[in-house]
């Protein structure tokens, strides 16, 4: 991302997409200009409308992106293929990020030319949400407790044939819990 863009500096901003959450809003509003001396603009929306957005408007010359956090299904299915992404590893300056020493596990590349396409589980998006009317969380301690009589009809969740952080979760469950559980 971020092609034909000016120098960050100079804008005096870079543009963030990011998961619709307001506590990770607040803390890359508050700590990224204080450490880097550039403001940031959160764009926040679904990986997939914020994808859908780059789309177009690289293909009307606009490049308005500077990154994006968020799954890598859109990024891998969308950016990718259409060529708008840069290399990673060359923004990559700071010897505490470019290190892969320094991640738990090493760097972790999405995308098969390791360049493009960088996964680290530095914020995991909120795929369970209640009722607190209804249910007291102590009342569910494992994915077993949603499977009690007494919650079925009551939990809706996204499809998790579609795109997005909740298809991870719900594949995992199906792979330990079976597809007829």
């Amino acid at each position: 991302m971020g092609k034909d863009c000016r120098s960050r500096k100079e804008r005096g901003k870079v543009v963030v997409s990011i998961p619709a959450s307001s506590e990770l809003r607040a803390v890359i509003e508050t700590n990224f200009e204080k450490r880097f001396g550039v403001d940031v603009e959160p764009v926040t929306g679904t990986a997939s409308a914020i994808v859908r957005r780059i789309v177009q408007e690289s293909k009307a010359g606009i490049h308005y992106f500077d990154l994006h956090l968020g799954g890598s299904d859109s990024v891998i299915n969308a950016l990718l293929p259409d060529g708008l992404l840069e290399p990673l590893p060359g923004w990559m300056v700071l010897p505490e990020v470019s290190d892969a020493k320094n991640w738990w596990g090493g760097h972790i590349w999405t995308d098969k030319s390791k360049r493009h396409i960088y996964s680290s589980l530095a914020y995991q998006p909120q795929n369970l949400w209640y009722n607190a009317q209804l249910l007291k969380p102590e009342e569910v301690r494992s994915f077993d407790d949603l499977l009690e009589e007494k919650w079925k009809g009551k939990i809706g969740y996204l499809d998790p044939r579609t795109a997005g952080s909740g298809a991870s979760l719900w594949s995992y469950l199906r792979d330990i819990k079976g597809k007829n559980t």
